[in-house]
């Protein structure tokens, strides 16, 4: 047996459908848009497990920027700055950002 429902509780059925198939449709639309990420995650997970790879391998690290300050000193040296400077930056905004999400 079905009961009647109030009108009241129609209307609020008939909303909770509208916004059920308001949600769907964003999450379609959001589901879309984020395709343009993709190409800039996958950069970012290779970088990420270059770095992991990095990490675990010191050792042909070393040994290739060895070969490479006997092979091209300058070039070497000229990187080795360039990856110093980087390295500061970096360090600084982490720092900035650290102190500016502290704040709020």
């Amino acid at each position: 047996m079905v009961l009647p429902m109030s009108p009241k509780a129609q209307e609020l059925m008939r909303r909770r459908l509208l916004l059920q198939q308001r949600s769907q449709a964003l999450r379609a639309d959001m589901a879309q848009q984020g395709q343009a990420l993709v190409p800039w995650l996958q950069a970012a997970d290779t970088v990420r497990a270059v770095g992991r790879w990095v990490a675990r391998n010191p050792l042909w690290v070393g040994v290739a920027v060895a070969t490479m300050a006997v092979v091209r000193p300058r070039r070497t040296l000229s990187l080795g700055l360039r990856l110093w400077t980087g390295w500061q930056w970096w360090n600084r905004a982490r720092g900035a950002w650290q102190d500016a999400s502290a704040r709020h």
